[in-house]
């Protein structure tokens, strides 16, 4: 055989017995149990919730539960750039390699990596598994054992996914999404899915062969990943493009060669369709590449001796002419309108504050409870004094209000205790509990803001209409996150530290006096929050807009931390748009960026 046919085969069929585990169903079932299924599906149906699919269809739940997948992967497992002493857990620094002992080989260990810890002078093992069903355990690695265990995740929950192998030593996963009717690029080290430009735009990767694995045929992808074809081919150096193809087939007719013929042909007629798609994709012009970022995962030295660092003030994937986007944030109203009503039901009725905060705590122990159940089947009984309580010091129509706006309802049963369930579909309580937890959390912590109570009983939070922005980052630092209400989500502005804006514009036909607002800081990187701000009306849609505050200075001391800002009686106007332009963020030394939790446009009750 000729020896660049030989090199390819020596490259490819070695990473072939890793995707024949993928099939393997006590392999599927044994990652499946590892996974609160439950909680992707409601995550997946928030997300979809959000952008108004409150029933969506079995394609975009696919497709939204495969990018929750994704992101709970990358938080449960853990990269490894030196493993700590397994004597004294202090670092270790590495001093070489061995061959695997018995055990390790049994789990297709190829090569074990030497550390040494300077504190205790133990040697630790970092056995470089490729068999998945040992990642299950392990639990960490590098990206070849983070991408070997992704895929298996992938196919455990009945994606179509392959092993994607880069001959620039990386390695990641496709699958397939109905939704799309293409191979999705999805790489766990970095969160990313759906960014195969990540490579060569982002990490600056001189790519060469990018090859696809799976149990039922190898594809060379690499025109997917590259908008320089002409300069990839000449660093295909291994073998003659004609070589590349008859090695890849016969790997593939290999793998088919058991199949039904009606099988078989399906897959070779889906084989062409793919080579036209991906052919397409890497003739598109150059100025159509969006901006990304280079390699976040692993140390920085090893990044810098990989090459792969890029462009490290280039901002994540941006649109690059934002679009605007409906807000679906009428529920975020209804439910601090009704927590303002409660307020004032029990202060009228017990002339105490100290009553006010025992109701809302009693609220948020039993809201917390009913959360924690599986969400198509929330339901929990009212078990204590404590939260029958909160029930008797507002009217029946207060609690029902609060009830409906989280998508809940309740009754007296014959038995005479009250039980509260979920009310039709049960994604609109999915949505709307985490914003009531985190406005009850915020309310009975401490000591809640005076204006924040004070605009939650007298003011109507503005709602049900569009926000556009700057600049925002894919897919979920969108504008619209800034007026969800959710703690979770948040508004990034990649370069909002040179300057920013986000502009919300009321429903047609409407104009609104704002009487105050409120921002809320994210939850993560203080140096990233606004500090200098305006906020500005216009009542011609935004064509020209007029100063309702400004503030200079601020400083937010925790993480999800609101503050809330009264508009002076002199600037009120009717407004049917309203922007935030942010002129400085707490720190512009360290990064480019700023990020905001959540923004609550206040009007005055009719």
């Amino acid at each position: 055989m000729e020896r660049g046919r030989q090199i390819l085969l020596s490259r490819v069929q070695p990473s072939l017995r890793q995707c024949m585990l993928y099939e393997d169903p006590k392999a599927q079932e044994a990652a499946r149990r590892t996974v609160n299924r439950d909680e992707l599906e409601e995550r997946a149906l928030i997300s979809l919730a959000k952008e108004g699919k409150f029933t969506p269809t079995k394609d975009e739940i696919e497709h939204a539960f495969l990018y929750q997948l994704l992101l709970w992967f990358k938080k449960s497992f853990r990269w490894v750039n030196q493993p700590e002493c397994s004597n004294c857990g202090s670092p270790t620094v590495g001093t070489g390699s061995t061959i695997p002992h018995a055990e390790e080989s049994r789990y297709m260990c190829g090569n074990v990596e030497l550390f040494r810890c300077p504190s205790c002078y133990k040697d630790t093992r970092f056995p470089r598994y490729n068999d998945p069903r040992k990642l299950l355990e392990t639990r960490s690695g590098r990206c070849g054992e983070w991408a070997n265990c992704f895929t298996l995740y992938c196919r455990a929950f009945g994606y179509k996914s392959r092993l994607v192998l880069s001959f620039q030593d990386h390695v990641w996963t496709e699958c397939y999404v109905t939704l799309c009717q293409r191979w999705v690029h999805l790489d766990p080290c970095e969160g990313i899915m759906d960014r195969p430009l990540l490579y060569e735009e982002g990490w600056k990767k001189h790519l060469d062969y990018v090859i696809a694995l799976s149990y039922n045929g190898v594809h060379d992808v690499t025109q997917r990943y590259t908008r320089k074809w002409p300069e990839v081919l000449n660093r295909r150096t291994i073998t003659t493009e004609e070589n590349v193809k008859e090695v890849l087939m016969f790997l593939t007719m290999q793998m088919r060669a058991d199949l039904p013929a009606a099988e078989w042909e399906e897959l070779m007629a889906l084989d062409q369709i793919e080579e036209e798609e991906i052919a397409r994709s890497s003739r598109a012009e150059p100025a159509d590449v969006e901006s990304l970022p280079g390699r976040l995962s692993g140390n920085e030295e090893w990044r810098t001796l990989r090459g792969e660092m890029g462009n490290l003030q280039q901002p994540a994937p941006l649109t690059k002419e934002c679009p605007v986007r409906p807000c679906y944030d009428e529920h975020v109203t209804l439910i601090k309108e009704s927590v303002g009503s409660l307020c004032s039901d029990i202060i009228e009725a017990e002339e105490s504050i100290l009553k006010v905060v025992l109701g809302l705590k009693a609220l948020h122990a039993f809201l917390l409870r009913l959360h924690s159940q599986p969400f198509r089947t929330r339901e929990l009984q009212l078990d204590s004094a404590v939260e029958i309580a909160w029930l008797g010091h507002a009217n029946d129509e207060t609690i029902a209000v609060l009830l409906k706006s989280l998508g809940l309802a309740w009754t007296l049963k014959e038995d005479g205790l009250f039980w509260i369930s979920i009310d039709g579909n049960p994604v609109h309580a999915a949505v709307s509990l985490p914003v009531a937890l985190a406005l009850l959390d915020k309310l009975t912590k401490d000591h809640p803001s005076e204006l924040t109570v004070k605009w939650l009983v007298h003011g109507i939070r503005l709602c049900k209409g569009e926000a556009v922005a700057s600049r925002e980052e894919l897919p979920a630092g969108i504008s619209s996150a800034a007026f969800d209400g959710l703690m979770s989500s948040k508004w990034e502005e990649p370069e909002g530290a040179k300057g920013a804006w986000i502009i919300y514009h009321l429903q047609k036909q409407m104009s609104q006096t704002l009487a105050a607002y409120e921002i809320t800081s994210a939850d993560d990187c203080p140096e990233r929050d606004p500090y200098d701000w305006v906020l500005e009306g216009s009542n011609d849609n935004g064509k020209s807009w007029k100063a309702l505050d400004s503030q200079k200075g601020q400083f937010f001391e925790e993480r999800l931390l609101s503050k809330t800002f009264e508009i002076h009686p002199q600037n009120h106007f009717l407004c049917n748009s309203f922007r935030l332009r942010v002129t400085a963020v707490k720190d512009s030394s360290k990064q480019n960026r700023l990020q905001v939790a959540c923004i609550d446009l206040i009007a005055l009750k009719p």
